[in-house]
């Protein structure tokens, strides 16, 4: 009985054997047929997706070599208006008609009124008040540039609740800064530099102090060279000039203020800077003065701006322009 017994245990091991043999080798197939499908898979991915992703990165590069090209072409566009309205200017001087024919966008340049035409007169009286009405205000300007005797001069900001002082606005020599900005007394026959003070940490933060602006905030983001203006430095032969930055200051939010520099023709040669914005529809104009007006709004304690003025000259002309902002406040 004992060697029945240890037959059959040795045949239910074998068939045991057997069962787990099979069962390994169909785990294996599985394995082999699982790892078959992901290659297929992958494949199949490649396949559909590949051509397209390529497909894809060439569109991609295609379309910044276009937006290169019309970047080059509308730059090239704006600076042969300048140089048309430089020419025309020119001849309108020489034979004795001050008409400016700058035409900045297309739609400007159907606006521009013929010379000679009754429009024509009247945005000639219209600058001529201009300067009369405000002359006092553009000696005060060319008083500071000539006691400063800086030429790097860009703009001034004064309020109409402060006659003592105006906050002048220079480039900076920091490559991280556009323009700097410092508190400079009207009054006095004390030397320029006593006169200057720096303006407090409220003052810089809150109201005067210029905040950078990226390009693409910019009102022509594509411009970034033009020609400088024959009448703005005199003596100085006609050139070109390269943009530095763009600014705006918390006191004018939404106004954009592009500062340029004149690139030197010799090595050696005195580099000169200006300030430009829209003003009054005209575009990349020679920016003057800001003036801020504020009114009492509790108890004669807090000012509050209601009015922000924009003065400027047309880049061609050179003919004083005026553009007037006005707050919520003033509005209702």
């Amino acid at each position: 009985m004992d060697w029945l017994f240890d037959s059959r245990s040795k045949s239910v091991a074998s068939s045991a054997k057997r069962i787990v043999a099979d069962l390994h080798g169909e785990l294996e197939a599985k394995t082999m047929r699982i790892a078959e499908l992901e290659r297929a898979v992958k494949q199949l991915q490649v396949l559909s997706t590949g051509s397209l992703e390529n497909e894809l990165f060439r569109l991609e590069l295609r379309r910044k070599e276009l937006l290169s090209e019309l970047d080059s072409v509308d730059a090239a566009i704006l600076d042969r208006r300048f140089r048309l309205d430089a020419a025309q200017t020119e001849l309108h001087r020489i034979i004795g008609d001050r008409t400016s024919l700058v035409p900045l966008t297309p739609v400007q340049q159907a606006q521009t009124p013929a010379p000679g035409s009754v429009l024509t007169a009247a945005i000639n009286e219209k600058a001529a008040k201009l300067e009369e009405q405000y002359l006092e205000e553009t000696e005060m300007f060319l008083t500071i540039r000539d006691e400063l005797s800086s030429d790097e001069v860009l703009f001034v900001l004064h309020r109409s609740n402060d006659d003592e002082a105006v906050v002048v606005y220079t480039p900076s020599p920091n490559a991280t800064e556009v323009v700097q900005c410092f508190r400079y007394c009207l009054f006095g026959d004390d030397a320029p530099e006593s006169k200057k003070s720096e303006l407090s940490s409220v003052d810089l933060f809150v109201s005067c102090g210029a905040k950078i602006v990226p390009n693409h905030d910019r009102d022509y983001p594509h411009v970034r060279e033009l020609s400088v203006p024959a009448w703005l430095f005199q003596g100085q032969e006609e050139g070109r000039a390269q943009l530095v930055g763009a600014a705006e200051l918390p006191l004018v939010p939404d106004v954009i203020i592009d500062v340029w520099s004149t690139i030197p023709p010799t090595p050696g040669a005195a580099t000169r800077f200006w300030a430009t914005t829209s003003v009054d529809g005209v575009g990349f104009a020679v920016l003057e003065r800001v003036l801020v007006k504020s009114a009492s709004t509790t108890w004669g304690l807090s000012q509050q701006v209601v009015q922000v003025d924009l003065f400027g000259r047309h880049p061609a002309s050179g003919v004083l322009l005026l553009e007037s902002i006005f707050s919520q406040a003033k509005e209702s």
